[in-house]
């Protein structure tokens, strides 16, 4: 059967945020429910008992989607969690700018029901299944972004101060955040030293003109089907680069 022939409301898209979820179906209905178990609870009952799903999509929003993907998994639904710049490429091609939690929604469910050609899905496209150590070594990459900003933020505020006081405090911030940037980056090299698959993607990436550790750091993060690739016979570090194609926009 193909996806022409399956009813509107078997893609779903879902906006994740820390307080509730903004569920819509394609074409459909659309619907609010609490970030929390009971109501993820509901949600999944109502998708597994419900018209067949084809597609679930939704965003990852710094953890905060975990506990539904999780749930999602558990009941055996075909949940996608697709990066945020493959999303706003998607939004960008049908010309969508007004942002709101029903509308992400909406957008996500007309992404799920989108060809594969438009939604960038190979046929040597791999669905991850859960890992513990890659979503530690991801946690870990978006503190480190939140860092970086901090840093840039407070460096550009040491520029304009006067007040040696001032001068002072945000100084001490600065060598505080780099301390915890040196202290973070650590916790990720001892993540990939923990595992021969993770030490062979980032040496194979160091490779590459123009990447380093933290580069690759970054990308193992960021873009984990790297090497995963299903295509035909080629040299590991051409599929680390074919992957990694495919995960951008």
């Amino acid at each position: 059967m193909t996806l022409s022939h399956l009813t509107d409301n078997t893609f779903v898209g879902i906006d994740v945020g820390g307080a509730g979820l903004d569920v819509a179906w394609h074409r459909g209905d659309s619907a609010h429910y609490a970030n929390r178990p009971d109501a993820i609870a509901t949600l999944v009952e109502r998708l597994r008992t419900g018209p067949e799903v084809t597609r679930i999509v939704l965003e990852p929003t710094g953890g905060y989607e975990k506990p539904l993907v999780k749930a999602l998994r558990q009941a055996q639904l075909p949940v996608e969690v697709i990066h945020t710049t493959r999303f706003n490429a998607y939004r960008a091609l049908v010309g969508v700018k007004a942002k709101s939690d029903t509308s992400d929604a909406r957008l996500l469910a007309s992404y799920a029901a989108a060809p594969d050609e438009i939604r960038g899905r190979k046929a040597g496209h791999v669905e991850l299944p859960e890992d513990a150590i890659r979503e530690a070594l991801s946690e870990l990459a978006g503190r480190r972004d939140q860092l970086k900003h901090m840093i840039h933020a407070e460096t550009c505020r040491l520029g304009t101060v006067r007040l040696s006081e001032l001068r002072q405090a945000i100084t001490a911030h600065l060598e505080a955040l780099r301390a915890e940037d040196k202290q973070v980056h650590r916790m990720m090299l001892e993540l990939v030293r923990q595992r021969i698959d993770l030490r062979r993607d980032q040496r194979l990436l160091k490779t590459i003109k123009g990447i380093g550790v933290k580069s690759a750091l970054g990308l193992l993060a960021s873009v984990p089907e790297l090497g995963r690739s299903t295509t035909k016979r080629q040299p590991h570090s051409s599929v680390l680069l074919h992957s990694s194609a495919k995960a951008a926009p």
